[in-house]
């Protein structure tokens, strides 16, 4: 697992290189960065790295996980208590990166290894659905008993439903066997 931690670490390393080098010799490119996650399958280990707001979770015996963080300014301003939840939502900044490939010179992504279990399901996505669906939306539209294609199909559709005009990008798989 090591060797694998550190594959996907160096990749993100070296894609945060390029692209901040990209803006430093451009200006039309200055300040941009993108999210990544990134899951790989190892035996019976799910290797996770993350850097951005775009989401990994994992959906076991009827419980919808959240496995990443995201990297935003509210998500800083609640846990250093400067923010409480029931003001975060309004807050106009709330998306604001503060981690992001690119963005920044440095950046040190967020590394998971966690157990699997034949029969999870992990969905990656953007913020363009997890910004318009909750928990609670996503876990009753998983338990229907639907191939991973309509699943998908539908969560996208849900958030398009709720007003979700940003990109929307879904992918769901599921663990056969260990």
């Amino acid at each position: 697992l090591n060797t694998i931690t550190n594959a996907l670490k160096t990749f993100i390393l070296r894609s945060n290189e390029r692209i901040y080098q990209l803006g430093q010799e451009n200006s039309a490119y200055q300040g941009m960065g993108t999210t990544v996650s990134s899951m790989l399958f190892y035996q019976n280990s799910l290797v996770c790295a993350h850097v951005g707001d775009s989401r990994i979770y994992r959906y076991r015996h009827n419980t919808l996980t959240l496995l990443t963080y995201d990297h935003t300014l509210k998500n800083k301003l609640l846990q250093q208590g400067r923010l409480d939840e029931a003001i975060a939502k309004g807050i106009r900044y709330k998306n604001v990166l503060t981690k992001a490939i690119g963005a920044f010179k440095t950046v040190t992504p967020d590394i998971l290894i966690s157990p699997v279990e034949p029969g999870d399901l992990y969905i990656m996505c953007s913020d363009g659905l997890s910004d318009y669906l909750s928990d609670e939306e996503m876990l009753s539209t998983l338990t229907l008993p639907l191939s991973l294609q309509e699943l998908t199909f539908q969560l996208i559709q849900q958030a398009k439903a709720k007003g979700g005009c940003d990109n929307i990008t879904v992918l769901v798989t599921k663990v056969s066997s260990t």
